[in-house]
């Protein structure tokens, strides 16, 4: 592994270990379930991201972590809004209002996406770029949930037009 990359994968971890610690505060500070469980959800994915970052440095075996790579289901996190409308508006209305975890969130996912995009490009074998571009989608992916969250949370009705493609025709 070359020194870039090994510095990269450093940088990756020290980046997933913040974004766990952002979401588990966001998540034990939430005023409403609908965020708590968006924050944890998102926490337990940087827990995982942890791990393999940390396999993938420990051991080099990427076989090992590309299997479990193609095991896991990135949109997981979509659980989150397989409710019904009428599920849906009960959460609006207990939902605090704060936006700020939100945009702060999408923010991170945003940095962290152009973080391993960039660590991505530098990298000579393609273990390696196959790793930052699975961390890529999982950052991708992060960014999505939370970005439908924030879309729903400031305007439901339109939220469930633009998912459900209604139209009026």
């Amino acid at each position: 592994m070359n020194k870039e990359v090994a510095e990269g994968l450093k940088t990756a971890l020290a980046n997933e270990i913040a974004g766990e610690n952002f979401y588990t505060q966001t998540a034990e500070n939430a005023k409403d379930d609908f965020t708590r469980n968006t924050f944890e959800h998102l926490a337990e994915d940087e827990l995982y991201h942890i791990e393999i970052i940390m396999n993938f440095i420990k051991t080099e075996k990427a076989e090992d972590i590309k299997k479990r790579i193609l095991e896991r289901n990135p949109k997981s996190g979509m659980k989150f809004f397989g409710m019904s409308k009428n599920d849906f508006k009960e959460h609006k209305n207990k939902f605090t209002g704060d936006l700020a975890p939100y945009k702060m969130a999408i923010d991170i996912e945003i940095k962290s996406y152009n973080l391993y995009k960039e660590l991505k490009e530098k990298a000579e074998d393609q273990k390696a770029k196959d790793f930052f571009e699975f961390l890529m989608k999982e950052e991708k992916t992060h960014r999505i949930i939370l970005e439908e969250a924030l879309d729903f949370l400031q305007n439901p009705e339109d939220y469930f037009l633009k998912i459900e493609r209604w139209s009026f025709d």
